[in-house]
């Protein structure tokens, strides 16, 4: 789409979802920006054009070429390698890289700035919870208290007055819902899991009061729920646990998700064997047992039956997918 032009793009789509450049520009940048976009006196970069598309519920890459600098080019490729490094768990290389930016005049302003900030809160929080296996000795428990100091830094790229009480009433980009979402992980290591589920219950309002996020939110949102099922399960607050699982069984079946699907269907029949609704609980546990087989993760169906089965005395056959309570056999 090489002859579009992004503030006439920008404005139709903004007036199409009944935004206001104020609500656009939440999280974003200024209101004062998103009106000089609109009128044609500025150009946005990639990542403020990325994180308008995103509320806006359209996908910014289709647009990728027609906005992208080569800096800014250089600088993806940068973000693509940190990224791979922190799901590799390779968190003491990635913090080297990091702080070799962060130190210089490279990438020190705006969504460059705030996406290493969370990538350097994400290696720290990593190691407090895990464990860096390139230095195990270093892990000292400083490491929570660090990635808090970071989040909180990044969240305040673009709210300098980023108050952790009102993340349910704050319209939210989707990076500030990842950095939300580290946030209360990070407070699972510093204030343990209670002040964690409350984190996401506000984030969860925010979310679900953001209508025009569209298909940008899938991925953080689903993770949001499977993080706060676990929260529940944790708390031995069930009930609670049951409703989410509903939620998130349903928002799969919406945007056809396939991977949490297994997840909120395996956490719901453990609340029903904890509240003693073994019968009920039959007929999920199959379903989650055929979701995770289906998908080939074995590790995954593996640990969900040893839990059942150390917790609740539930045994799972395979030939004929039977349950065995300690007290009756459901075909």
């Amino acid at each position: 789409m090489e002859n579009y032009s992004s503030d006439i793009l920008i404005k139709t789509l903004r007036i199409e979802r009944g935004i206001t450049q104020k609500e656009l520009a939440e999280g974003i940048c200024s209101q004062d920006t998103i009106s000089r976009i609109e009128r044609g006196e500025r150009l946005p970069d990639w990542h403020t054009f990325d994180k308008i598309m995103q509320k806006l519920g359209e996908d910014p890459h289709k647009y990728y070429k027609s906005v992208i600098s080569a800096d800014e080019r250089r600088y993806k490729e940068f973000e693509t390698e940190l990224n791979y490094l922190v799901r590799t768990k390779a968190y003491l290389e990635a913090e080297k890289r990091l702080d070799e930016h962060l130190k210089g005049n490279t990438y020190k302003k705006g969504f460059e700035l705030q996406t290493l900030l969370q990538c350097k809160a994400a290696c720290l929080i990593g190691r407090a919870l895990s464990g860096a296996e390139e230095d195990k000795a270093s892990i000292n428990g400083n490491e929570a208290e660090e990635a808090y100091k970071y989040s909180i830094k990044a969240l305040s790229v673009f709210r300098p007055n980023f108050d952790e009480n009102k993340i349910d009433t704050y319209v939210l980009s989707l990076q500030e819902m990842n950095l939300i979402n580290t946030l209360a992980i990070i407070y699972s290591k510093l204030h343990g899991v209670e002040k964690t589920a409350e984190v996401f219950m506000k984030l969860k309002t925010s979310i679900d009061n953001n209508t025009f996020i569209g298909a940008a939110k899938k991925d953080v949102y689903l993770q949001l729920l499977s993080n706060l099922c676990q929260c529940f399960v944790m708390m031995e607050r069930f009930d609670e646990c049951l409703t989410v699982c509903d939620d998130g069984a349903e928002y799969c079946a919406q945007v056809f998700d396939a991977f949490y699907h297994p997840k909120f269907i395996a956490n719901k029949s453990i609340c029903l064997l904890a509240l003693g609704r073994i019968e009920e609980a039959a007929g999920f546990i199959k379903q989650a047992c055929y979701l995770y087989k289906g998908q080939e993760r074995d590790n995954e169906l593996n640990g969900f039956i040893k839990n059942i089965t150390d917790k609740y005395g539930i045994e799972v056959g395979f030939e004929e997918l039977k349950i065995q309570s300690p007290d009756k056999e459901e075909p």
